[in-house]
């Protein structure tokens, strides 16, 4: 919501599409933080669905969902195609540093008989550092598979 917020210091009424994108993409958002601080709020005990999760693998496929939804509604939006590549462009980095992380953080459940426990882990499994040469890699990888032209296929886990 912060987001429309922001829109709303422009002049201009935004459009019912750009208005549900920007509204997919605060969700969005929101959970890459979510996952990015499951430390954090496993400590200050605040619910979110991270620290909630029993299975990663359902965290991913609502990420994919919102990217997926993000798509649909971008290709909605009366902005110029090159402007929608550079919208994802720029916001690929985002969503693929949180799939970096939901790998970090997938890597756990294997620990705990394949179940996501966030109160089993250390400090050390939860919080994902991106600038660890293997998480930076990871990322170019995920980045190589980026589809920017805006075709609706999944950014699939890589191994």
């Amino acid at each position: 919501m912060s987001l429309l917020f922001y829109h709303s210091a422009l002049d201009e009424a935004v459009p019912e599409s750009e208005e549900k994108m920007l509204c997919a993409l605060g969700q969005l958002l929101q959970l890459v933080n979510d996952i990015f601080d499951v430390y954090k709020d496993r400590q200050n005990n605040i619910k979110t669905l991270v620290t909630d999760a029993h299975q990663i693998k359902n965290i991913r496929q609502t990420y994919y969902n919102l990217i997926q939804e993000i798509i649909s509604l971008l290709k909605l939006c009366p902005f110029k195609s090159k402007n929608k590549r550079l919208f994802m462009r720029f916001i690929s980095l985002t969503i693929i540093r949180g799939l970096v992380c939901l790998d970090c953080l997938e890597k756990n459940e294997r620990l705990t008989n394949n179940t996501f426990i966030v109160k089993d882990y250390e400090r050390n499994q939860l919080v994902c550092d991106m600038e660890m040469l293997k998480n930076f890699f990871q990322m170019i990888r995920y980045y190589s598979r980026f589809d920017l032209s805006l075709h609706s296929k999944p950014i699939q886990k890589h191994t």
